[in-house]
């Protein structure tokens, strides 16, 4: 009955991959790099060629952002297939798939008898349509990779035997995520929460914050990040701490967004769900806290968005689509959190409650369908659901037309195409210049 039960709630799991899967197809099988892929992979697909690489390129600022782990993938797609922009899309959605994989296993270590019930919950939400770009933009991949790092380090210390090697395995992820995302520097705070939740020896932990420490040095040497205004800081590497009210809004708002995108709603929402956080950890289970440090990943990592984006962007940046698949980990950290104490227990008195937690994660899932039947159609900037489909159209004609705007869409950089032309790199790979055809 268990095994029936749980390969049940394993097909329900596949529903939300199969309609993420139809909606790239539909929307998200362009040939061409988007978004940030064209500002950054494609220097780095352009560098592979020319045999012009240097460990400089792979660690070099992007936007504030060290992006080590999508400059590799970059550079080995480059080597292997002229720069299939479409398997980084790929390698995207396998990232994600992980992540739900990870999640189910997490929660398995703790509770069980609750997993044929997480499967669907947390496929909803992590392989959720609506983050478009953290999709079809293949750089997009170091959220979904370091919310990996996250969720690896935490299944491997979970392990039975506290084995040094567990150790340095969760601190080689710690440092390579740190070197992959801006928001890499914070999981050195949830690992070594968790750790100290398992109860690691203290030779373990203290070990781990130095090596933590000495990631977080290298990360912000020479970066161009700080929090004074002269010219060696980098536009978005610039720290100013805003008022706090408004730094408080920008991370509830942040939070808040995976279920609503009205900025009237979304704070009061993002709210509803600390407090929904903070009641479930009012528990003696290990697991729940242990999945509280995924909720803490994506709490400190508004912090840091609010702390180096508001001066640019105003608390409107917390709308971004590029940051739903953090502020989503929020809730699938929720609904974990909640599937845990829903789990039977030897306590007595705890009968009267035993749906509370269920209703809570059906809940959730049921905000975020609502949201996603307003939401998933809109994109950043206000461009169309297959604006990556459109922008790849004008950048495949561009070598004959040499017109850098066609249908009212633009090619972003009409240089940097005729260097990926001149290589042969993704779509031009097979391209056709007498008939203009793929």
């Amino acid at each position: 009955m268990t095994i029936t039960l749980n390969r049940a709630g394993q097909l329900l799991g596949f529903i939300p991959l199969i309609l993420l899967v139809l909606w790239l197809i539909a929307y998200g099988s362009s040939d061409y790099p988007y978004g940030d892929t064209y500002t950054f992979s494609a220097r780095t697909a352009i560098a592979t060629v020319d045999n012009t690489l240097t460990i400089d390129h792979f660690l070099q600022i992007s936007n504030g952002h060290r992006i080590l782990f999508s400059r590799l993938v970059t550079a080995f797609l480059t080597i292997t297939t002229q720069w299939d922009t479409r398997l980084e899309v790929v390698i995207n959605v396998l990232l994600a798939c992980l992540n739900v994989w990870l999640s189910v296993r997490l929660i398995k270590k703790f509770a069980p008898s609750v997993v044929p019930l997480a499967w669907f919950p947390i496929a909803l939400l992590l392989l959720s349509v609506d983050q478009m770009i953290n999709w079809v933009s293949g750089v997009q991949s170091l959220w979904h990779f370091t919310l990996f790092c996250l969720l690896m380090s935490l299944n491997i210390l979970t392990g039975e035997k506290r084995r040094w090697w567990r150790v340095l395995m969760v601190a080689f992820l710690g440092v390579f995520a740190t070197f992959s995302a801006g928001n890499g520097m914070v999981i050195w705070a949830c690992i070594g929460g968790g750790m100290l939740i398992l109860r690691y020896d203290r030779r373990k932990i203290g070990l781990m914050m130095v090596i933590g420490a000495l990631a977080v040095a290298g990360y912000l040497y020479n970066s161009g990040i700080g929090a004074s205004d002269s010219a060696n800081v980098e536009f978005y590497g610039q720290i100013k701490i805003p008022l706090i009210p408004k730094m408080i809004q920008t991370i509830l708002i942040f939070i808040g967004r995976p279920l609503s995108q009205n900025a009237d709603i979304a704070p009061f929402i993002g709210l509803l769900g600390v407090i929904l956080f903070y009641y479930a950890l009012v528990t003696s289970r290990r697991g729940v806290w242990l999945w509280g440090m995924v909720g803490l990943y994506a709490l400190l990592s508004g912090a840091q968005i609010a702390l180096t984006r508001i001066q640019h962007f105003d608390v409107g940046v917390a709308f971004a689509e590029r940051y739903f698949s953090i502020s989503i980990s929020f809730w699938v950290a929720l609904c974990a959190m909640w599937l845990v104490r829903l789990s039977p227990t030897t306590a007595k008195g705890k009968t009267r409650l035993a749906g509370f937690p269920f209703l809570i994660v059906i809940l959730i899932c049921g905000i975020h369908l609502i949201a996603l039947s307003t939401q998933a159609g809109k994109t950043d900037w206000h461009n169309p659901v297959n604006h990556a489909m459109l922008e790849g159209e004008c950048i495949r004609r561009y070598p004959i037309t040499r017109q850098p705007i066609c249908d009212n869409w633009i090619v972003p950089d009409p240089a940097l195409t005729d260097r990926l032309f001149e290589r042969k790199l993704s779509g031009f790979a097979h391209y056709d210049l007498i008939t203009g055809e793929n």
